[in-house]
């Protein structure tokens, strides 16, 4: 059922998805890096899919695609290489560290508040 409403929340909303997914795994105890790989195979299925359907109604401008992947791929291949070294507490860290991030930014831009 979780998995059901995530896909969901993907599908319609797509911002969250990789956390959310990596959040949901390690909560049902896969380790952080094994949830952050699965997730990531979730999230190039459903971009894959998205990707065709915006391609047949010509909504996809290609090179803005192609330099967001590269960008993509350079990113995804140096953080995995830093994952792999540091290891799962690492990457736990990390994680938790940015999720705090995000969610004070969102509670001060629901509340108007700007620090910078």
């Amino acid at each position: 059922l979780s998995t059901f409403i995530l896909g969901i929340w993907g599908g319609f909303f797509g911002p969250g998805f990789g956390a959310l997914s990596v959040v949901l795994l390690v909560f049902f105890g896969f380790t952080f890096i094994y949830s952050a790989a699965v997730s990531r195979v979730i999230g190039v299925l459903m971009s894959g899919v998205a990707m065709i359907v915006f391609a047949q109604h010509g909504f996809i401008n290609y090179l803005y695609g192609v330099t967001l992947g590269a960008g993509f791929a350079i990113g995804s291949w140096i953080g995995i290489n830093i994952a792999l070294k540091k290891g799962d507490n690492y990457v736990r860290g990390l994680l938790t560290f940015v999720i705090i991030i995000t969610a004070l930014k969102l509670i001060l831009n629901f509340f108007n508040i700007k620090i910078l």
